[in-house]
């Protein structure tokens, strides 16, 4: 074999054992984790343009990471490393703002970490501190009423919802809270038909008949109210509007409906 070809693959033998040898490069530590938006209204990106807007403390699974963009694999979309923290880190933060400044916001969303984590009892105290600040705001009362809800404890979960109506009788989410609660409660105790239409119904009416999560609230309070007819008509219309990932869930439901069984949610 001439000798520049011995020479020739000798270094191409040798380019490759120095690319072995090269320390692999670590994977981003988020890559694969659940983090928290600190940002209200964050914006999602694709294709280097806006493409929605997400609440602060939603939560998102970091599937790949390039440069100060976060791929969020379940919205098809990006988040700026700068818009979150490590869901680990999240109770740290919100400490460290309201050693800052103690404002209700900041006791609202750290409550919603405490109750991701499991912490309701915490997160209700977060949530009484909150309402000693601002006890005019219809959304503290309807977060304090879910954590109730959370601990099965729904006369208190109720009374927060009705506080959060008379606070606010144009604010969506605690007729919605309500009327589930109404129509689907695992204790029979707390179940009631009629009123659980009346509060869907307005829901609906809130959303002028376009949401298709009030409108399947509407369906699960006509068959508790033993109205079971409505219930799947309504419930047709709820799957019209539901986006795709929902179908399934409303289909179900709308089985459960044409057997003439009523929704239950299980027991905590």
């Amino acid at each position: 074999m001439p000798r520049s070809l011995w020479l020739s693959l000798w270094l191409s033998f040798a380019s490759v054992l120095s690319l072995l040898s090269l320390p692999a490069r670590a994977a981003d530590p988020l890559v694969g984790q659940r983090v928290v938006v600190i940002r209200d209204n964050a914006t999602l990106e694709a294709g280097g343009k806006a493409v929605a807007k997400v609440r602060e403390c939603s939560v998102f699974t970091v599937e790949s990471v390039e440069g100060s963009l976060l791929w969020i694999k379940s919205q098809r979309a990006y988040l700026r490393r700068a818009d979150v923290v490590p869901f680990d880190e999240a109770i740290v933060h919100y400490m460290r703002l309201l050693k800052a400044n103690q404002t209700a916001k900041n006791y609202w969303n750290r409550a919603q970490i405490w109750r991701l984590k499991g912490e309701l009892d915490i997160a209700i105290i977060d949530m009484y501190y909150a309402i000693d600040l601002n006890s005019t705001e219809s959304a503290w009362f309807r977060r304090r009423g879910i954590l109730w809800y959370d601990k099965q404890d729904y006369d208190k979960a109720i009374a927060d919802y009705e506080a959060a109506i008379r606070l606010d009788p144009k604010y969506l989410p605690p007729f919605f809270a309500f009327a589930r609660l109404r129509a689907t409660c695992p204790n029979a105790k707390h179940r009631n038909g009629q009123q659980a239409v009346a509060y869907a119904t307005k829901a609906c009416e809130l959303t002028a008949w376009k949401d298709s999560g009030s409108l399947d609230t509407l369906a699960a309070a006509y068959a508790e109210a033993s109205d079971f007819d409505k219930a799947v008509e309504w419930q047709k219309k709820a799957m019209d509007l539901a986006p795709a990932d929902w179908k399934a869930e409303y289909e179900a439901m709308l089985k459960l409906y044409q057997e003439k069984k009523s929704n239950r949610e299980p027991a905590q």
